[in-house]
């Protein structure tokens, strides 16, 4: 390391800092006044109940607010005003954004690739990624995939520590850190802090390393140096972490022996569960009143005062003037000094590879992540095969008839259009999580833009040459385009450009719209109107020329591909074409062009395909452009928006240098100072302590329960291996292990909701019968909390009731249960605040989770499950929730069975468990009273060291990601492996005397004689639909993609419509231009109708969450969903359709113009019930939204416009498929409705005077329509077919849950062999 790299320390200080956001027409302070530093070699905690404004204050050090947000004050780096350059800092989100398709070792050794610099050779690179790999104990996870919303992959805990490895391989000289033990159980979570707080010594270097954390167990705490104390934004402590106690204390808060501090000081500032009298200070004092005094306290300490000098003198030691100052506090802070020789600004970016290396890493990575997502190019691969041979076998063999021309110009026309269109809604949401982490690196340096979008090019080239080539060449041959190899080259370089220009497009919307349903809705729309423009649906001499043709018809990307290929499909070809009687006429294919498709003549085929690469070109420069101005324009907006404004604040008037007024001046009740008790009020109960009051509770035991997955070609994995155990009424089950031991799957197998990939065997009985969970037989509280994003907590929960409670509630008994829980999960102070979701801001983690408790714990269920209950809260939230829990066993003399696994319980809560399942690799280490756990592990050489938390000792012991450094701490004696003490352990408990005792106790529980549990009674069937449309209404009416984003569109697609086909008159030209229009309206309304289908699969997640759960039926669901969501397809259908209507000039009349807002709603309403039947089949998003898309394009290419239904083979493609596509009787209403009445001027072929056409022989002779019947049975059947839609999607979703118990059954009834892992080494030390 060189000596000037060694004095490159970095010192962060702020002062006086604020920062707000807008809240209506006032600012509201989510920052106040903050006053602190970080230093050289040590560890800064930033601690605080949810929302007080941890992450902020990261994201305003690190330089990452957004510019909505304003900030005031001062943040100094070594001194200096300066924002942090890109590869200065590391910072790990909470956003654990990776690409989903890379294993664990891939994504690190390509990110080594990326940051490190050439100096350093490919093995040294590979060497610092294993190492960091083996410090996060991910070695056993290095060949496993991340994993995401689309595949399994890496749990969350593993997610969490790969990211901290990803920002840790370089040492950086400062590090910000985002709740990194979030998802991690209490060892794992001391090994990764103990790691990063080596690291601030580390290599002689002395790195700052400032962190937020949430739930620190004691020893986690101890690791820290200096501590920063949030409440609501403002600071009640900031200091050395040892002195904290003492802080406390002389305010009157002492912490209680044997407690962890950092759980002590939470309880004392957390606001949330301020309503329970019983967890109070003594004396009536609130939780508001004792920040209160602390912030008070504070704000007028020496403690105070030092921090306020060396924060002072580090500020100003630029220029030397308060060295003396800096020693003088040295004494309290012991701070480093290495910044005095080298104060400068840290401007110096670390050095990463070259550009050279950065394109060929990125390239390579990228190419893997292609080339294993199968819902990204492979799937639009698939999925535009079966389209490619579906219009090759519509339009095979199309000839040189006159017949042909029409053909091959709607062929070249929905072939370019719908490759245009599927390849944006296939391609969008894999680019946006590419983009996610391409923004997560590029902000912490990894790389350039240049490079990104280079490796980015490259790597898509083959992939995209696959899509063009292999259905472009079915297509090209079984429909007899224009042979020739120059032909199919050139119109697989047209497909080629489409593509990419379709991913240059979406790259430059991205930047801009990184919300996905705005981002494709937006892009939808573009693609829409350079569709419209291009020449085939308005011809280029019909289009107004002010705007439509000068400029934007020449800067239409389709305007260039739609002309070149129908020059390299006409130019050359001869066509006979009839002229009455049986005289034909030859006709030149450039003639054709010319008059019929109005092509410009005057430059080559290939001049069109240059245009279009060019444009490409300038796409992709846009997209440089933007993202290059965004970063540089970001602080200059930052520090617009930070001029001096209003701040919010309580009179706190301080005086810096005022000695600290005693605790007594403050104003409390009786004037005396509130002395902190906990008195922890819930009883255990031992293992025999069962009586006769249990009897109406619920007994659920298990008895060699085997589950198992498939492993590839290597037969069945083991998840869980022979479990037994049992959980009764009254009782807390606590299922504890390391991440990835079994405990989630267990939860799925008692709760009969694993997966139908998973095979079960052994015996789960419930009071003593072998029994499915009924729906509504209990309650399940996932890891994943699905909530609708839209309403507040309130609302969220007060709908729950009315649907969960029965009638014989009143409404405001029902709303006063909603409310009473809402208070008992201290959520009162959020009861106005909404959700919040990927689109939008809201409630915290931490809160959604008490809000998926608050949702399932209103009836009171007699079973309940919880998976990860305390997931994201800190520690004094976790207790508060955990001890509600535990009470609800004793509320209405209710008997409840509670079974929860749980991560990182603090000694408090892991009292209020009365039994605890302990698993290690699926195994049993531990079933027993939790009262015992600790003399089991004593009795086996493993005792609780003491002022340890047993839990985490428990963890720790049984963890093997962490077992590659000797560990004292550990408490293994004669030096033991993890794995051997996990066999000493599993060993000796299957033959102690609790599992003796676990099995008296099971049998004595299936010799009861018990009813079959029977669901909990809810609201009335009518009360459901009624409740489910009002919520359903409000979701809509909130969600800005579901409804609102596409009226928007539509009116402005309407707008460019009603401008481009102004007045469209009567003439013969005007017949192609109306039947162009209509079939443009209904085709690309339905096409948009797809980009709501993110939208439904959330619904759809809540519905599946909430039917498990009983909540109410899908009968009702479906009414309820149906019945909201007519408002908005009518709005969306007059408005945008009345502007249509009127400006072009369509058949007027009243009766038409209702005919064609009925044909317009009835269509959107028919693709939304597709989209709910493929949303029920395909649950993943991406794979439904491009099979929907197909489907679509099907029914589209099959309707009667692009082939002429007397054209359409006869087998399959006119019978049934024809007749089957709702676009037929949409697209023949309409044209009913329009030609019916009209008569149109036309040229005589003879030469002679015009001669009138009526618009029945148009329907009949050119459109081929069947007129045999009226207009309005057209819209009868379209009615038919959407609620024969909502039908179809009911009946699935019943046939689902009747069928998938069956194959559950089947596959668990199949031999299959038992895979029972015994290790075998034995050491002479375990004799």
């Amino acid at each position: 390391m060189g000596e000037g790299e060694e004095k490159e320390d970095v010192t962060v200080t702020w002062q006086n800092l604020w920062v707000t956001v807008a809240d209506g027409n006032k600012r509201k302070p989510i920052l106040q006044g903050l006053t602190g530093y970080a230093q050289p070699g040590k560890l800064l905690a930033i601690m605080g109940p949810s929302g007080c404004g941890k992450s902020t204050l990261l994201d305003a050090l690190s330089g990452r607010l957004s510019s909505s947000v304003k900030q005031t004050g001062k943040i100094l780096i070594n001194g200096h005003k300066q924002a942090l350059a890109y590869g200065t800092s590391g910072y790990v989100t909470q956003d654990d954004a990776m690409l989903s398709t890379l294993t664990a070792g891939e994504t690190l050794y390509y990110s080594a690739q990326l940051q490190f610099p050439d100096s350093m050779s490919t093995s040294e690179k590979k060497e610092r990624a294993d190492i960091t790999l083996r410090e996060m104990g991910l070695q056993d996870a290095i060949d496993t995939r991340v994993g995401g919303w689309g595949s399994k992959g890496l749990s969350g805990g593993q997610k969490r520590r790969l990211s901290i490895c990803i920002e840790i391989l370089t040492r950086p000289k400062l590090l910000f850190l985002d709740e990194p033990t979030s998802g991690l159980d209490s060892a794992a979570s001391y090994y990764v802090m103990k790691r990063i707080a080596s690291l601030s010594l580390r290599d002689g270097i002395q790195r700052t390393i400032v962190a937020s954390i949430h739930q620190p167990s004691s020893e986690v705490f101890e690791l820290f140096h200096d501590l920063c104390l949030l409440s609501s934004g403002q600071a009640v402590y900031f200091g050395q972490a040892s002195h904290a106690n003492q802080f406390f204390s002389s305010n009157g808060f002492p912490c209680p022996a044997l407690h962890n501090p950092s759980d002590h000081y939470l309880r004392i500032i957390n606001k949330d569960f301020d309503q329970d009298v019983e967890e109070g200070f003594g004396f009536g004092v609130t939780a508001e009143v004792a920040i209160d005094i602390l912030v008070k306290s504070y704000g007028s300490s020496e403690i105070k005062n030092q921090v306020n000098n060396v924060v002072a003198t580090i500020t100003e030691s630029v220029s030397s003037c308060y060295i003396p100052y800096l020693y003088l506090y040295a004494k309290y802070e012991k701070l480093t000094f290495a910044y005095l020789q080298n104060s400068g600004a840290v401007g110096k970016k670390r050095v990463n590879a070259t550009f050279l290396t950065q394109c060929l890493v990125l390239m390579r990575r990228s190419s893997l992540r292609l080339f294993r997502d199968l819902s990204n190019y492979w799937l639009l691969l698939v999925v535009f095969i079966a389209v490619a041979i579906s219009m090759g076998s519509m339009f095979y063999n199309i000839g040189s008839s006159n017949g042909s021309i029409q053909g091959r110009g709607s062929l070249l026309t929905f072939l370019i259009s719908t490759l245009a269109f599927m390849a944006l809604i296939g391609g969008f949401a894999p680019l946006m999580e590419e983009m996610r982490v391409f923004e997560r690196e590029r902000l912490n340096g990894h790389y350039g833009i240049i490079a990104f979008l280079t490796g980015k090019i490259f790597s898509a080239l083959p992939y995209m040459l696959m899509i063009c080539l292999i259905p472009g060449g079915i297509i090209y041959y079984l429909s007899g385009l224009q042979r020739g190899l120059e032909h199919f080259v050139y119109f697989a370089s047209v497909l080629f450009a489409i593509v990419l220009w379709v991913e240059s497009l979406m790259m430059v919307v991205g930047s801009m719209f990184p919300n996905f349903v705005t981002g494709m809705s937006i892009a939808g729309g573009i693609q829409g109107l350079t569709i419209l423009t291009g020449g085939f649906y308005r011809l280029p001499n019909d289009l107004p020329k002010p705007f439509w043709k000068y400029p934007f018809y020449y800067l239409s990307f389709l305007k260039y591909a739609f002309q070149g290929s129908f020059k390299n499909e006409f130019e050359g070809l001869k066509f006979s074409m009839e002229q009455g009687g049986s005289a034909k006429t030859i006709v030149s294919g450039r003639d054709i062009l010319t008059n019929t498709w109005q092509v410009e003549m005057g430059h080559s085929k290939w001049v069109d395909l240059a245009i279009m690469f060019g444009m490409i070109l300038v796409y992709r420069v846009v997209y440089l452009a933007i993202t290059k101005s965004k970063e540089k324009l970001k602080p200059l907006a930052a520090s617009i928006n930070n001029h001096p404004t209003k701040v919010f604040t309580r009179e706190i008037r301080i005086n810096d240098r005022a000695s600290p007024p005693h605790v007594s001046d403050c104003e409390l009740p009786n004037n005396m100072l509130p002395v902190l008790e906990y008195e922890t009020t819930f009883e255990v109960e031992a293992m025999n302590e069962v009586d006769h009051q249990e009897e109406k509770g619920v007994f659920i035991t298990w008895e060699d329960l085997w589950v198992t997955v498939s492993d590839g070609k290597n037969g069945r994995k083991a998840i869980l291996q022979g479990l037994k155990g049992y959980a009764k009424p009254g009782q807390l089950l606590a299922i504890m292990g390391p991440s990835g031991c079994g405990k989630s799957t267990l939860l799925d197998a008692l709760a009969g909701r694993l997966g139908s990939k998973s095979k079960q065997t052994g015996m789960i009985l419930i009071n003593g019968r072998k029994q499915a969970l009924a729906y509504g037989t209990s309650a399940y509280v996932t890891e994943d909390d699905t909530i609708l994003t839209t309403l507040t907590v309130g609302e969220a929960v007060y709908y729950s009731a009315q649907l969960q409670l029965p009638d014989s509630m009143s409404k405001s008994e029902k709303k006063e249960r909603a409310e009473f829980t809402i208070r008992e999960m201290g959520l009162q102070d959020a009861i106005n605040t909404r959700i919040g979701g990927w689109g939008s801001k809201g409630i915290s983690g931490g809160q959604k989770r008490r809000v998926s408790i608050c949702i399932e714990i209103l009836t009171h269920p007699r079973l309940l499950f919880l998976d990860e209950p305390t997931s994201g809260l800190d520690s004094a939230a976790s207790y508060y929730v955990m001890s509600r829990i535990a009470s609800l066993n004793k509320k209405n003399g209710i008997q409840m069975t509670i079974i929860a696994s749980i991560h990182q319980p603090s000694n408090e809560i892991f009292q209020l468990f009365n039994n605890l399942c302990l698993l290690s690799s699926g195994k049993t280490v531990y079933f027993g009273p939790v009262s015992a756990a600790n003399k089991f592990f004593s009795s086996n050489g493993f005792p609780c060291p003491s002022l340890q938390n047993p839990p985490d000792h428990f963890v720790k012991i049984i963890n093997k990601d962490f077992e590659q450094e000797e560990d004292p701490e550990k408490g293994l004696a004669r030096g033991l492996t993890t794995e051997e003490a996990i066999h000493i352990l599993v060993e000796s408990y299957d033959s102690s005397e609790i599992s003796h005792q676990v099995h008296k106790e099971i049998a004595q529980m299936k010799k009861r004689d018990s009813d079959a549990m029977e669901k909990k009674s809810h609201a009335d069937f009518l009360t459901q639909c009624m409740v489910l449309t009002r919520r359903s209404f409000v979701n809509m009416y909130r969600e800005v993609g579901y409804h609102w984003l596409r009226l928007l569109i539509y009116g402005a697609l309407a707008l460019s419509l009603g401008t481009m086909f102004f007045d469209i008159g009567s003439s013969s030209e005007s017949i192609q231009a109306r039947a162009s229009l209509l079939v443009f309206v209904v085709t690309f309304l339905t096409f948009i109708t797809v980009g709501a289908f993110p939208s439904f699969v959330e619904d759809m997640k809540v519905f599946e969450r909430e039917r498990l759960n009983g909540h109410y039926g899908v009968t009702a669901y479906t009414i309820g969903n149906t019945l909201s969501s007519v408002p908005f397809l009518l709005l969306m259908s007059l408005i945008p359709g009345a502007v249509v209507y009127y400006l072009v000039g369509l058949h007027q009349g009243h009766q038409e113009f209702i005919y064609f807002t009925s044909i317009l709603f009835v269509s959107v309403f028919l693709v939304e019930g597709l989209m709910m039947i493929v949303a029920s089949i395909v649950p993943n998003f991406l794979l439904g939204i491009i099979f929907g898309t197909g489907i679509l394009g099907v029914m589209m290419l099959d309707g009667g416009f692009y082939r002429l239904p007397s054209d359409i083979p006869k087998p399959f493609w006119r019978y049934p498929l024809h007749y089957i596509s709702f676009h037929k009787y949409a697209y023949q209403g309409l044209f009913k409705n329009e030609f019916q009445g009209l008569t149109f001027t036309g040229n005589n072929q003879d030469g002679g005077a015009m001669i009138d056409i009526s618009g029945e022989e148009i329907l009949r002779n050119l459109w081929q329509v069947e007129i045999d019947y009226s207009k309005w049975n057209d819209v009868a059947i379209l009615i038919g077919m959407a609620v024969t839609y909502r039908l179809l999607f009911l009946v699935i979703i019943k046939s689902f849950e009747k069928v998938k118990p069956i194959i559950v059954t089947a596959m668990n009834n199949c031999p299959q062999a038992k895979f029972r892992f015994t290790k075998v080494t034995r050491l002479g030390a375990m004799a």
